[in-house]
């Protein structure tokens, strides 16, 4: 039976504007789950008390600084004899003030039952007041142990390390500008001189090769190394004759998939055009990062709330639990609760990164679809409308994959490595854990892969996720050496990006601390600063870097749709740099 030709007038203004709501069981399903996630939020608010967990007890259960409690303003617990850790004799008092020198002076503390002077007499034994400090405003902390702890860090150079960046914040947020703007030239370059690069690297790496071959040559008759053994002579030769076949491989691979090669450093152009076209595109990230960090506080907040929703255990004049913080008990319905907030991050999270992926590939596709770049017709937000009305279901659906998958491969991690760890670990059982655990490593990757080609899929044409990941599947397969060549290109430039922008950007800080007179008497070693300019500009390259490659896929499936609507090397769509290696080599291609 013949297929159904596309209809590219669908596509006149970006990707298919008839669109209806895709997997709506599974959108019922996420509805359902975040309402849940909410509701047992809600309950942990309603019956939680995180002030119990907040503020430490003393040896009667009586909570520290609590207010609305008379011992609100004994703010401190102060532990009476720190050095011995039995449960009889580790008394516990709330004190207004931790005692700062070894004195008999009596601290303004409120006594309980058990300490019942504040001369520190507990249950008939005199206690020596020790120096103390105060630590987070809750603890009273020796000063033996405290000195100690500062003796160590300045030791390690750690405390500096902090103040020195701390006097380096302003040229922190100036390497953030420097990241963006080498992020931008390294976009630019590649633009302009990706295709010599590739040729370039592809070269490099057959003479890396050679080169190998030619050093263990050399090594085997150069009379100046010694005489060599015989199985050292064989390894040698071994060693030397796999370099110069890796080097013909690779020769020959570069010959047979030049045309492929070619077509990636093109697609990869194209993805720069579009982020130079589409500049906001950028911000969306950044936009999501701050999504998920509210998301996350409000997701700690929840579990705190219903963890304090349990029973609380305290002494109740038995002195039987002597911890300084509270402990609960929890009824299954509770643990149930918990656990299902706990795993439930997850799927937000994955569906979070399945809608960011959603959107950049929606706008990258209007980008591609519009023969007129200046008209571009709100590609940013009509990708957020159709990705949150059309299709939440099947962005559920491909998270929720995804989700199973990772909460599997963390539960046979942990459960390979408890066995591991247990008496009598069988040998074979652990070897069949860990091809197990590569297995599902495997199928991890498999389900990223298509995950993200099903999405760029349902972006274009509006499909349900099963259908888009099947027909996402049918076109890797038919154009394989398009899409390997495309990963092997986009994987190269990625990390030379990556490193690229983050020594740029670090360096650059680094010679600002080193030769400005301000910062330079200030600052004790610029390792720390440069450690931090480093972090920082990494995480620029990787929101820059991601964005590319998001959208080069995306490319891809646009230009092999615009090829079956319009025939190769009649592409309707493409822009510039694809059209030009169409016009040059798409008859060979």
């Amino acid at each position: 039976m013949k297929k159904a030709e596309v209809d590219h007038s669908t596509f006149k203004d970006g990707p298919s504007g008839d669109r209806r709501c895709t997997d709506i069981f599974c959108c019922l399903i996420f509805f359902c789950f975040v309402i849940a996630m909410c509701s047992l939020g809600y309950y942990g608010y309603q019956k939680g008390d995180p002030d119990s967990v907040i503020y430490p007890y003393d040896s009667a259960g009586n909570q520290c600084g609590r207010p609305g409690t008379p011992t609100e303003s004994y703010e401190y617990v102060y532990f009476l004899n720190p050095s011995d850790n039995t449960t009889s004799t580790r008394w516990k008092v709330c004190v207004k003030s931790c005692p700062s020198k070894d004195s008999n002076t009596t601290t303004d503390c409120y006594v309980n039952q058990w300490v019942t002077n504040c001369t520190f007499i507990a249950n008939g034994t005199n206690y020596t007041p020790y120096a103390s400090y105060d630590l987070l405003h809750r603890v009273c902390m020796p000063e033996a142990v405290t000195d100690y702890f500062k003796q160590y860090l300045s030791d390690n150079e750690m405390m500096s390390f902090g103040a020195d960046v701390i006097r380096c914040k302003y040229i922190v947020l100036a390497v953030l500008g420097i990241s963006v703007g080498v992020s931008i030239i390294y976009l630019l370059f590649l633009r302009y001189f990706i295709g010599i690069v590739v040729w370039m690297i592809v070269s490099a790496l057959v003479l890396l090769f050679a080169l190998f071959g030619g050093y263990y040559n050399y090594q085997i008759f150069d009379e100046k190394s010694g005489i060599l053994d015989q199985n050292t002579v064989i390894q040698y030769w071994c060693i030397a004759i796999g370099c110069y076949l890796a080097a013909f491989l690779s020769l020959l691979i570069a010959i047979c998939l030049r045309n492929r090669i070619g077509l990636a450093a093109a697609i990869m152009k194209s993805a720069t055009i579009f982020i130079d076209d589409v500049w906001s595109i950028i911000f969306v990230p950044m936009i999501f990062f701050i999504l998920s960090v509210a998301i996350f506080f409000l997701w700690i907040t929840a579990l705190i709330y219903l963890y304090s929703s349990g029973t609380i255990e305290i002494n109740n004049g038995t002195n039987e639990t002597n911890s300084v913080l509270a402990k609960f008990t929890h009824d299954q319905q509770l643990k149930n609760a918990m656990w299902f907030e706990f795993l439930g991050i997850f799927w937000i999270n994955s569906f979070k990164v399945a809608l960011l992926q959603f959107i950049i590939s929606f706008a990258c596709l209007v980008w591609y679809f519009t023969i007129n770049k200046a008209d571009l017709n709100r590609p940013i937000s009509r990708g957020v409308t159709n990705g949150l009305v059309f299709h939440l279901g099947s962005l559920a659906y491909g998270s929720l994959l995804l989700t199973i998958v990772i909460l599997f491969k963390w539960f046979l991690s942990l459960m390979s490595k408890i066995y591991k760890d247990s008496e009598g670990s069988n040998a074979i059982v652990v070897c069949v854990c860990k091809c197990i655990n590569c297995c599902v490593q495997c199928f991890d990757r498999f389900i990223k892969f298509l995950d993200h080609q099903a999405f760029i899929r349902i972006a274009l044409t509006g499909e349900n996720f099963c259908e888009a990941a099947h027909k996402s599947f049918e076109m890797i397969w038919e154009n394989a050496g398009r899409f390997t060549a495309l990963g092997g290109v986009g994987t190269v430039f990625n990390f030379l990006g990556k490193i690229s922008i983050t020594c740029c950007s670090a360096y650059l800080g680094f010679l600002i601390i080193t030769t400005d007179e301000n910062y330079k008497s200030q600052i004790n070693s610029a390792i720390g600063p440069t450690i931090v300019f480093a972090i920082v500009s990494y995480s620029i390259a990787c929101l820059f870097m991601g964005v590319y490659e998001i959208s080069a896929d995306t490319i891809v499936q646009a230009f092999i749709l615009d090829e079956k609507m319009n025939g190769v090397n009649k592409t309707k769509y493409a822009p510039e740099p694809i059209k030009e290696f169409m016009e040059d080599r798409g008859k060979d291609n």
